[in-house]
């Protein structure tokens, strides 16, 4: 078998093709496997992600995709329909494919390896390869590591007014995840404006010259928004809790808790609305702080603390009532993956969550270095680019149902096989920690 790999290879290498290299044109990806089963599970994950992708059962269909699609990254696996991957390694070193290959097998890794050598002698660029069964969590690390994932949001400024006025403005949704189940256990509503020119732009294109009384006008249609959907997803058999960013003056105005009155459906399922108010902001003042939770739980929302810093631990001692949830600053989060947050303040929130219910939540997850650390300090919640960007409400919707028919609807027993696999891998890491130490 070995012999063959080196024939061939020594046949490759002598290779002289000539003509134009083909250069990725984009963050896409391309997945050539002849199970149904995984490119289920790839479209799945790749919808989620908003990344542009392609898929083939057949490696001849996947052979002729690459020349116009341009893939800047192939998931190829080692066996298929016809041939294997030696022969699509040669095709692709022929058209001088310059994008990244990542192999995938159930083989073991030594021989997995020297097949990927040998796509390196003929000269393509192969990552290490990806045994099977591989979790969704690999696949999303490895798109983000070949840097797939972007919002791909304009910042080109343009005047709220004009946005208003024009029906520009959109409300997208982020999925927020229990990392240990991979279950979507919320969402947080999003505000977009699609530019004629520009596109989908991000709120710092537009909201650069909104006024007090335009942003409280923006926030009620968010509620409004938000309730209209969480209706629509029940229709479907979700119920999850919408959250929403606002400043705290925004809620102390009256109109505000009119709007979640009369938008707020009246099914018994209804969780309630979350308002995120940046942690500082809260702690600002905390007489403000507890009686907003208070008027809030006559209308069934609750506040989420977002935007948590290591400062803000202690402060969370002073809050009468229960949050909804706790959301760790992006820059916490960055840090985690070199190094752990500190055993005060974890246990602070620990505290809290547990006397109160509460959820704690990692904000910007973007590798699964990230996830590992904040499981192994006892954070199991996120939101980020590492699971999803925000969508229109079509897409997520679209990757709710898709949840549910691949494997990240974790169903016993091999869900649970998964979770037991996290906690394993985050107590390994606080033990490499405890003997560093």
């Amino acid at each position: 078998m070995f012999g063959l790999f080196q024939s061939r290879q020594q046949h490759d290498t002598t290779n002289d093709a000539k003509g134009p290299s083909i250069i990725p044109s984009g963050k896409s990806c391309l997945v050539i496997d002849d199970s149904p089963y995984i490119l289920s599970l790839f479209k799945t994950i790749t919808s989620s992600l908003r990344v542009d992708a392609r898929f083939a059962e057949d490696e001849a269909v996947g052979l002729k995709m690459v020349p116009e699609f341009a893939p800047a990254l192939i998931f190829l696996d080692i066996r298929l329909k016809e041939g294997d991957c030696i022969d699509v390694m040669k095709e692709l070193a022929r058209m001088r494919y310059r994008g990244v290959i990542q192999l995938m097998s159930g083989r073991y890794k030594d021989f997995l390896q020297q097949v990927a050598d040998t796509g390196t002698r003929m000269g393509l660029n192969m990552r290490t390869p990806l045994q099977k069964p591989f979790r969704p969590a690999q696949i999303r690390n490895i798109i983000r590591e070949e840097r797939l994932v972007a919002e791909m949001l304009a910042n080109n400024a343009f005047a709220f007014k004009q946005a208003w006025e024009e029906n520009w403005i959109e409300v997208w949704y982020q999925p927020q995840i229990d990392m240990l189940t991979r279950t979507v256990y919320g969402a947080e509503a999003l505000v977009r404006a699609r530019h004629p020119v520009y596109g989908p732009s991000a709120p710092a294109a537009f909201l650069h010259d909104a006024g007090f009384d335009e942003r409280v006008a923006l926030t009620k249609f968010v509620i409004g928004d938000a309730c209209a959907f969480w209706e629509r997803m029940r229709e479907e058999g979700f119920n999850l809790a919408i959250s929403i960013n606002a400043a705290s003056d925004f809620l102390e105005n009256a109109s505000i808790r009119m709007a979640i009155d009369k938008h707020a459906p009246r099914h018994v399922d209804f969780p309630g609305l979350s308002f995120e108010v940046e942690a500082e902001d809260l702690f600002k003042d905390i007489a403000r702080t507890n009686r907003l939770i208070l008027q809030l739980g006559i209308y069934r929302s609750r506040l989420v603390a977002s935007d948590l810093a290591l400062r803000d631990g202690d402060m969370l001692r002073l809050i009468e009532g229960p949050l909804r949830q706790i959301k760790l600053s992006h820059s916490l989060v960055a840090r985690v993956e070199r190094e752990a947050l500190p055993w005060k303040f974890a246990r602070s929130l620990k505290d809290y969550a547990e006397r109160t219910e509460c959820r704690i939540c990692a904000e910007g997850v973007e590798v699964q270095g990230q996830v590992d650390t904040l499981v192994a300090d006892g954070i199991t919640c996120g939101q980020g680019v590492f699971y999803s960007p925000s969508l229109e409400k079509d897409v997520f919707l679209n990757s709710l149902k898709g949840r549910i028919k691949s494997p990240e609807s974790h169903e016993a027993p091999r869900g649970h096989e998964q979770v037991l696999a996290m906690v394993g891998r985050a107590r390994k890491l606080s033990d490499e920690r405890r003997q560093r130490k």
